[in-house]
């Protein structure tokens, strides 16, 4: 297939391959992409493999992402989790272990990913039947009790690889079939107040409730620019390091709130007043250059002597897309967070929005700080109120003793 032809496609399909070490993710996965049998291989943190099939006459991108088994890497878990269109849950028929495992991934699956995501139980190493720990009835029962498709497949035999996948193509193009008949609908009930509809004018849009100031500290070579950008804008304009001070913005509606994020990004870092307008801080490093890494130390402490104290530090580690060169594990970074009290991410600028998990984070902590101030000053006034009211009683007092004490001596 040409890549002209593969670049046109329709429909883009992630799919998230969950299990413990050792069940035959990542050798599934590479036996339906490359058609190669690397049973060996093994993942850290996160993989990414992408094809391009045609299905029902329509050209589909096949995100295939495999991870060394979430309950290692939990850091990275929400955007692993996002935007996924199905997830398989993978056992190995000859382990009871990572079966029952399933139980607990479901429970994750349940509140991070979207309500309706394609689910698939998948059963492998069926060459290994001799070995069977697991029954395929057994696994059939539990993907009906849990509402899961259920296949059993072989990589080495190269048995129903497909099958799973054929089935959530099916599904998928379903939902889209079925949302768009939706959409229809619903502009067909709509077709008489779209006319009452007013534009909000550009002044309009300029209006927000809160400002947030989001500092990006880190190496020229972490990536900060494609990460704003793609926040910002969609995709990524230049992949040239920013020499300067630079700064976009955008207004988002959070917590019914408009709040102008704006995002500073500046080419010297260990510049000491750059922070004290800060309401949060992301120190950013790439997970395939370890120095990069070291030097989130040294911007730490730079940070806590120069942000607010209530600044919102969020450490973020960039290019998990290059994971098969990755010189920075995710519990040192999960290490380094929990150390100084930092909320932690592992992102990607190939995401579709790498920045969301963690600007929502710092949107809901900044809205509970703002709640928690405008309290504060509630409180404050009516103590005030209180003082004054106060103050005017006591003089009143000494008013009515004067006019006494006058009364007596005349």
């Amino acid at each position: 297939m040409q890549k002209i032809e593969q670049e046109k496609f329709q429909h883009q399909i992630k799919i998230l391959f969950l299990g413990e070490i050792g069940t035959g993710k990542t050798t599934l996965l590479l036996k339906y992409v490359t058609q190669e049998y690397c049973p060996q291989q093994s993942t850290v943190g996160v993989d990414y493999k992408q094809k391009f099939v045609e299905y029902q006459g329509k050209m589909i991108k096949l995100q295939l992402w495999d991870s060394a088994g979430l309950e290692k890497f939990q850091s990275i878990s929400q955007n692993y989790f996002r935007k996924a269109n199905s997830i398989f849950f993978i056992y190995e028929i000859t382990n009871k272990k990572p079966f029952e495992e399933v139980f607990r991934l479901l429970n994750d699956v349940e509140q991070l990913a979207s309500p309706d995501v394609i689910k698939v139980l998948i059963g492998s190493k069926i060459d290994l039947n001799y070995k069977r720990e697991v029954s395929y009835d057994k696994g059939k029962q539990f993907a009906l009790q849990n509402d899961l498709e259920f296949f059993e497949l072989s990589s080495f035999w190269n048995r129903n690889l497909e099958d799973p996948i054929n089935y959530v193509l099916e599904q998928f193009l379903k939902q889209k079939e079925s949302k768009q008949k939706q959409n229809i609908q619903k502009k067909q009930n709509n077709v008489a107040l779209s006319n009452q509809i007013v534009p909000m004018s550009n002044i309009k849009t300029q209006y927000f409730d809160h400002k947030l100031n989001i500092y990006l500290a880190g190496n020229t070579a972490t990536g900060k620019s494609s990460l704003i950008q793609k926040y910002c804008f969609q995709k990524i304009i230049s992949t040239r390091p920013n020499l300067g001070c630079d700064v976009n913005y955008k207004i988002v509606e959070y917590q019914g709130k408009k709040i102008k994020i704006v995002l500073w990004e500046i080419y010297m870092p260990k510049v000491q007043n750059f922070y004290i307008k800060a309401n949060s801080v992301f120190l950013i490093y790439d997970i395939s250059q370890n120095f990069t890494f070291q030097e989130i130390f040294n911007l730490i402490n730079l940070v806590e002597r120069s942000a607010p104290r209530d600044a919102i530090n969020v450490l973020i580690g960039n290019k998990i897309d290059l994971n098969c060169r990755r010189q920075v594990s995710s519990g040192e970074g999960q290490q380094m967070a929990q150390d100084r009290k930092f909320q932690f991410y592992e992102t990607s600028a190939f995401y579709d929005n790498p920045l969301e998990d963690p600007i929502n984070y710092v949107l809901e902590q900044f809205l509970k700080q703002k709640e928690s101030e405008q309290q504060q000053n509630i409180e404050m006034n009516q103590l005030n109120l209180s003082f004054s009211n106060q103050i005017v009683n006591l003089s009143q007092s000494n008013s009515m003793i004067q006019v006494e004490n006058k009364k007596g001596c005349c």
